[in-house]
């Protein structure tokens, strides 16, 4: 009898421990998780020291980052989303920064005009605002490179999205400032 009760004490053990193991997956799921690398794009970057590259980082809540260019992407042939109820933002994480070309004088801002596909790759990329030609190419070539946990529709369905992203070239530390 004794045995008997040991038995079933240690199934309601074992169903206990296993309900506290699944209640703890779930609050692990529904808490927001720290900050990090794959996180960044919630929050704003601060600008680095000379000589580095700074991006501003899109948050949900700035729109002109996610609204369709002007001249739209007409060879693609996904439909491709703004940023707006029902759909979410694409989240980085994988972003190599540029190289900083280093060019005595040049300092400024590069803006880049895309597509985020569904898969989380960058499916198109041009140059909205120029500063150099050789800080355009290392710029175009760094984000093609970029990889994201694509956009949302509903929460459920991967979909492309415009995304416009602005990079800081700072003045390299050999040139003083």
């Amino acid at each position: 009898m004794r045995r008997r009760q040991s038995v079933r004490g240690l199934g309601r053990a074992v169903a206990t421990g296993w309900t506290a193991l699944v209640a703890l997956a779930v609050l692990a799921a529904c808490r927001p998780a720290p900050p990090g690398p794959a996180h960044e794009a919630d929050a704003q970057v601060a600008r680095p020291a000379a000589g580095q590259v700074a991006v501003d980082n899109p948050t949900p809540d700035s729109m002109e980052a996610f609204a369709p260019p002007t001249v739209p992407f007409s060879d693609f042939s996904e439909r491709v989303y703004a940023l707006r109820a029902g759909v979410t933002a694409p989240v980085k994480v994988y972003w190599p920064p540029p190289e900083h070309p280093r060019i005595p004088g040049v300092i400024g801002d590069v803006v880049l005009q895309s597509v985020i596909g569904s898969d989380g790759r960058v499916a198109r990329v041009r140059v909205e605002k120029s500063l150099h030609p050789e800080f355009d190419r290392v710029s175009l070539a760094a984000f093609s490179e970029w990889r994201f946990r694509p956009a949302l529709l509903d929460g459920k369905q991967p979909v492309a999205i415009y995304y416009r992203l602005t990079l800081h070239f700072l003045r390299p530390a050999s040139e003083g400032g």
